[in-house]
């Protein structure tokens, strides 16, 4: 009855760490579901948000973009575009149906503090440990906020309690905007609401600029590249997934760039290009300043990070290079098909 997934995976994690062959580095992904839906915490923990949510979706976005701007982490001067100041809906709901919304949204950040405290848990491991100041450790999600509310009908009909494990609680999209901000889009779209999330970054004693803020893009390849570096190895020619041999088929290029510069406060190499891809109807292509998003919208994300001026139109020429580009990466990387999808979807 007390069991709780966020706090399990902990428990096997510290386990690991304490059983580890301490003579080796050691390397450990911690993957925890939480906050994903469906919305579930333990009860008490829940009660610590119920009502902070009362105000609604706009409150807490409006809150939110005020307090980034108040942190320097965006342009004092920075707008929502017009489509995006304005989350509606929540005036015109019941006060049963606000409670109801309040309830999930407390779930949601009760979520949040678990994984805060399994993480601290971790943490006071390695310091027991005494490793603490020499392990490196990258803290990131996979995506933004999602929008897809699929709250099932049964946990409506009894009223189950997220803390209740036959509940099945989502949250809708008007709180997946209020959680992006001060981004556009959601999980799954490409606008950086989709694929923009923040990394945190904590090594005492292999980074020489704690405490400051990096604002070079990166990717989840990086990581890879990252590791690579500072394990001192190099990326083989072949491997063999089956035998898990470096030997076999030629494996393709490595992509990622190394973070290891950001560590000591160098300036690290760009991409040249970032190719996002949904199910091939949802996409983006980033290159330099500038991000294609669905083959129709421009931004220039060093002027407009938060992609609320929307430059198509103003920019015709840099629009269709962009365009060039991506086709010319979706048949290199993809086998053209989504620019394949897209002549189709003209056609219809």
């Amino acid at each position: 009855d007390d069991f709780y997934s966020t706090h399990a995976f902990t428990d096997y994690g510290i386990q690991f760490i304490e059983e580890r062959d301490k003579a080796k580095p050691f390397f450990m992904y911690m993957a925890y579901n939480a906050p994903h839906y469906p919305l579930h915490a333990p009860k008490q923990e829940v009660l610590k948000y119920q009502g902070k949510y009362m105000d609604g979706w706009q409150k807490v976005r409006d809150d939110r973009f005020a307090r980034l701007k108040e942190l320097g982490i965006i342009d004092a001067e920075a707008e929502f575009s017009n489509s995006e100041k304005v989350i509606g809906g929540w005036d015109q709901l019941s006060e049963a149906k606000k409670i109801e919304m309040d309830l999930r949204m407390a779930t949601y950040a009760a979520m949040i503090d678990i994984v805060d405290q399994q993480v601290g848990r971790l943490v006071e491991t390695l310091k027991d440990q005494g490793i603490y100041e020499d392990t490196l450790i990258i803290f990131l999600s996979d995506n933004g906020a999602c929008p897809f509310d699929r709250t099932r009908k049964p946990t409506k009909e009894n009223n189950y309690m997220p803390w209740d494990e036959r509940s099945y609680w989502c949250y809708p999209a008007a709180w997946a905007k209020a959680c992006n901000t001060p981004f556009q889009g959601y999980k799954q779209s490409q606008f950086e609401g989709g694929i923009a999330t923040p990394m945190i970054v904590h090594w005492p004693n292999g980074i020489t600029v704690p405490a400051t803020f990096n604002r070079q893009r990166g990717h989840l390849v990086d990581i890879h590249a990252t590791f690579r570096e500072l394990a001192g190895i190099d990326y083989p020619e072949e491997y063999d997934p089956k035998t898990q041999q470096l030997s076999g088929p030629a494996l393709g290029p490595a992509r990622g760039i190394s973070l290891v510069p950001s560590f000591t406060g160098k300036p690290r190499a760009e991409h040249e290009y970032l190719y996002q891809n949904f199910i091939n109807g949802k996409t983006a292509l980033v290159r330099g300043d500038w991000k294609l998003v669905n083959f129709n919208k421009l931004y220039n994300l060093k002027e407009d990070r938060i992609e609320s001026q929307e430059l198509s139109t103003s920019l015709p020429d840099k629009l269709e290079l962009m365009r060039s580009e991506f086709a010319r990466l979706d048949l290199e990387l993809n086998q053209g098909r989504a620019m394949k999808k897209l002549e189709e979807s003209k056609k219809k």
